[in-house]
């Protein structure tokens, strides 16, 4: 931002810190103390949080004073050259700049000015290592928090929003669980890749969408928190039931923590993301992601086997308390390929007016599609139960009759092709009605019969879409 670029020339008084007995011309450690005004007594008390990397500097400054339109917490960047520094920061519409000059080996001295429209105040800073976690308290309250969380993010992330299933939660009466919250959507691993600087980009799923713009002041007080916590100058607070929250927890927690900003609370799915309520199968799309109809997946390569395991007994039981309906048992096991309607996707055929649904599911085919043996003989039936109901209110094409049915072997237009299974199907187009009779009655293997398909008015449809690919139609 432009401020940060700011030249700092003939600013204010002398200031000084002391410091921590830290290294001469280190500013890595947290303050607390006074600012005083010049010729005046103590203004208001201060604290402040710095670190430092090579000759780049940034932190936190906070100061409570009599005057609400100079006080607040300042975020700081600059620049250590031997043992100068100078630093520029702002709070909203207010500044403050200042050049130190270490002198021994605690002890900064400077010149400082503290802006605002229509204001400004010069004084002398006084800081002593002691109560540095009250900066890190100020700058989560009034800029984490009162920028951030509150007007942006508790739109959902709320006991009771959209968006109340997921890690991160909202509650501006309590700030320890809300840091805490915040604390479970930050990598200490890998600063840069913290859920909580990407979801809200829209760079990572996000039920919400994209919330923040890259580059915006918003976005910046969420990076500027995730350096103290990770550089260890704050703590980002314990989680619920102790630790980080970085692993472990219930099926619950779990899933809210990795599932539900897409899925959505009840998991039946968020903004076109699919219902996984009943996905009997989760482990393989989870550690490896998957590219679907509705979109793509990320995979979770940091999730352990077991914490896979505990959401997948979670959704066992979303499942079951549900009454396990044909129509979850298909979002959840069918739908990201084949689509919501079981009309087809880009990598699967229409399904909604298959008659080989259970051996499908049984034995998967080949390499494109997996086997769900998690799906019983009643499971199964629920699923064939909703396709037909889904192949009625299609109105029974002969396009979704052929692709259900036909089009794995034959191809997508009767042209010939190979199944998954390296079954050969011969070009069939202009075929008679009665050699579709004779193959669909009894079948010539490796070909199965398909006795259903020769009900009226299902045969004359389907007869009637390859007659069209025949003479170069398509329905």
């Amino acid at each position: 931002m432009r401020w940060w670029r700011e030249r700092l020339v003939g600013v204010g008084v002398p200031l000084a810190l002391v410091a921590s007995p830290v290294r001469a011309a280190s500013l890595s450690a947290e303050f607390d103390g006074s600012f005083t005004a010049r010729r005046a007594s103590v203004l208001g008390v201060v604290a402040a949080t710095f670190a430092q990397h090579g000759r780049a500097v940034r932190g936190t400054l906070h100061l409570t004073l009599p005057d609400p339109a100079l006080a607040g917490s300042y975020a700081v960047r600059g620049q250590a050259a031997g043992r100068r520094v100078v630093l520029v920061g702002r709070a909203g519409a207010r500044s403050l700049a200042w050049h130190g000059r270490w002198a021994g080996a605690s002890t900064l001295r400077g010149r400082a000015t503290v802006r605002a429209p229509g204001r400004r105040v010069r004084g002398a800073l006084v800081l002593a290592v002691r109560g540095g976690a009250d900066a890190c308290a100020a700058y989560f309250r009034d800029e984490v928090l009162a920028r951030v969380l509150v007007p942006i993010c508790a739109r959902c992330h709320v006991a009771t929003g959209l968006a109340r299933g997921t890690r991160l939660r909202v509650d501006p009466t309590n700030l320890a669980a809300t840091r805490a919250s915040v604390g479970q959507v930050i990598d200490p691993a890998n600063p840069a890749a913290s859920p909580v600087l990407h979801k809200p980009l829209g760079e990572l799923g996000h039920g919400g969408g994209v919330q923040l713009a890259a580059g915006g002041p918003e976005i910046e007080v969420l990076r500027h928190w995730v350096d103290l916590v990770t550089q260890n100058l704050c703590a980002a607070g314990s989680a619920p039931g102790g630790g980080s929250g970085g692993g472990g927890g219930t099926g619950a927690e779990l899933y809210g923590a990795r599932c539900a900003s897409c899925h959505g609370p009840d998991a039946r799915g968020l903004d076109g993301r699919p219902n996984i309520r009943c996905n009997r199968a989760i482990h393989d799309v989870v550690r490896s992601g998957r590219v679907g109809a509705s979109g793509t997946m990320p995979a979770f390569p940091d999730l352990m086997d077991a914490e896979i395991v505990t959401i997948q007994q979670y959704l066992n039981a979303l499942c079951a308390a549900g009454g396990a309906s044909g129509a979850d048992l298909y979002a959840g096991n069918c739908a990201t390929c084949h689509g919501g309607d079981a009309g087809g996707g880009p990598t699967a055929p229409s399904i909604r007016c298959a008659t080989r649904v259970a051996d499908a599911v049984a034995r998967g085919r080949g390499s494109v599609m997996p086997a769900f043996p998690a799906l019983d003989t009643a499971r199964a039936d629920a699923v064939i139960a909703f396709l037909a109901s889904e192949c009625e209110a299609a109105g029974v094409t002969g396009r979704d009759l052929w692709e259900g049915n036909c089009g794995t072997c034959h191809g997508p237009t009767g042209g010939g092709g190979t199944s998954a299974e390296g079954i050969h199907g011969p070009d069939v187009r202009c075929a008679g009605s009665h050699d579709f009779v004779e193959k669909l009655t009894s079948g010539e293997p490796p070909m199965p019969a398909f006795p259903s398909l020769l009900v009226s008015p299902r045969l004359e449809r389907l007869v009637a879409w390859v007659a069209g690919a025949c003479s170069g139609g398509d329905d």
